[in-house]
């Protein structure tokens, strides 16, 4: 699954927005130069709880990152201030891109 990297914080955590604007994928930055805020990335096939490989079609880097069920929201489920939009069962499982 192709998304954009939207969101760096202080604290290194990336956020990106999947194509389709439906999901946000929130991950620890793997450090050096491997992401930047524009970037593409690609996440392999995931599994809660386990490594997934992330390949960053702007650069070129391939890196490992664990995403976790609280590391991906639904845009699509409206949230009361600081609440979580956690994404279904359904949204583990997408389809490859050309990339990934």
């Amino acid at each position: 699954m192709r998304a954009t990297v939207v969101r760096i914080t202080a604290s290194t955590t990336c956020e990106a927005v999947a194509e389709g604007d439906s999901l946000l994928i929130t991950f620890s930055h793997p450090g050096d130069d491997a992401v930047h805020l524009g970037d593409i990335v690609s996440f392999q096939q995931p599994a809660p709880r386990q490594s997934v490989e992330v390949v960053n079609i702007t650069r070129g880097v391939t890196f490992a990152v664990t995403l976790n069920p609280e590391n991906l929201h639904d845009l699509r489920r409206s949230a009361s201030h600081g609440g979580a939009r956690p994404a279904g069962v359904d949204q583990w499982t997408w389809k490859q891109d050309a990339a990934g």
